[in-house]
């Protein structure tokens, strides 16, 4: 039996040790414009701000490797901060663009998009959410903004299209779980990856107030990496039935969570309801509890002693974990698995 304590978010301000900047002439990608909407600066780094259509007002963060070259196809990571989190914040915690984060080995192009303002918790704060959550702002879109997103990428960069992934922590883990469960969407991505999800219902599709792990119809096999600690305050990890007197907060198991998603993959490759997804467990690193579906294509990670973290030795958002999740578990499971 695990013990809860209090979680204390802390940010930890960190200046990313990046490699050289990009040749400047090896920008724009091969194609019959020779203009970008992106302008890069000497960190490799570029804001898209949308200034006109549906998505005006909205924005995203582009690392670019240093090995980019348009004349190679390189992944690309998108990865979705939490709620009240900026982009630049998601870059330092999940390390997508540190050194050395290469996909096929090619370095990845890594994508932070920034939620827009909420409407608050109960009248609260309004802070930076996205679709899915009880918080998030009514009618919000977040679905057509990462297919904008899409879009942009893959018309002004070297992108490998068999290569797209989705990742985010928190209220981005569970909008990532939202693509992963909608078939108009989810048909762009490989691969998908959900750390210290924040799983409310309306980020499984269909669910019900009487069971949070079923429900999702994503008309296709996940691959999905699952990461949790058994001791997050924030998003328990055994889940809850409601928060503060209201079910709008309810999220589920996180066992029964990545079961469900390994039998709903094992039922997409032999169409039996009665699918049953075997799984490995081992103990890859201290305090850490991996089981692996194999043939379900889910890797679950569930970290003792930790709490609501993107896991990383440093602790660059809050607990320290004894590896660094993005080199050593995330980056080699998105490559194991791309879009056929």
């Amino acid at each position: 039996m695990f013990c809860f304590f209090v979680l204390s978010w802390i940010t930890i301000p960190m200046t990313l040790v990046m490699a050289r900047p990009i040749n400047m002439g090896l920008l724009n990608r091969a194609s019959s414009s020779s203009t970008s909407i992106y302008s890069f600066d000497s960190t490799n780094h570029a804001t898209r701000n949308i200034t006109d259509g549906e998505f005006a007002g909205r924005s995203y963060l582009v690392h670019l490797p240093s090995d980019y070259d348009k004349d190679k196809n390189h992944a690309v990571v998108l990865s979705f901060h939490g709620n009240g989190g900026t982009s630049s914040q998601q870059e330092t915690i999940s390390q997508l663009s540190d050194t050395g984060m290469t996909i096929n080995d090619l370095g990845i192009i890594a994508v932070y998009p920034q939620a827009s303002l909420g409407k608050g918790r109960d009248g609260g704060q309004k802070e930076n959410s996205w679709q899915g959550a009880p918080y998030a702002a009514d009618g919000v879109d977040d679905i057509g903004f990462t297919s904008t997103i899409l879009d942009e990428v893959s018309a002004n960069l070297a992108v490998d299209a068999e290569r797209f992934y989705a990742t985010g922590k928190s209220n981005g883990g569970g909008f990532t779980n939202l693509l992963a469960c909608t078939p108009s969407i989810n048909v762009r991505f490989a691969a998908f990856a959900t750390i210290s999800a924040a799983l409310y219902p309306d980020t499984l599709p269909g669910v019900d107030a009487s069971d949070t792990s079923t429900a999702c119809n994503p008309k296709r096999q996940i691959p999905i990496l699952i990461s949790h600690g058994y001791n997050d305050t924030t998003i328990p990890y055994l889940g809850q039935t409601e928060r503060d007197g209201s079910t709008d907060y309810r999220t589920p198991n996180i066992d029964s969570f990545a079961e469900s998603w390994a039998k709903r993959n094992v039922q997409y490759l032999n169409s039996s309801s009665d699918a049953v997804a075997q799984f490995t467990t081992t103990d890859p690193y201290t305090n850490t509890l991996q089981r692996l579906y194999t043939i379900g294509k889910v890797l679950q990670l569930s970290l003792n002693y930790f709490q609501h973290c993107w896991p990383s030795e440093a602790g660059l958002d809050c607990d320290k974990a004894s590896f660094n999740l993005t080199p050593a578990k995330l980056l080699s499971f998105l490559e194991a698995n791309p879009l056929n």
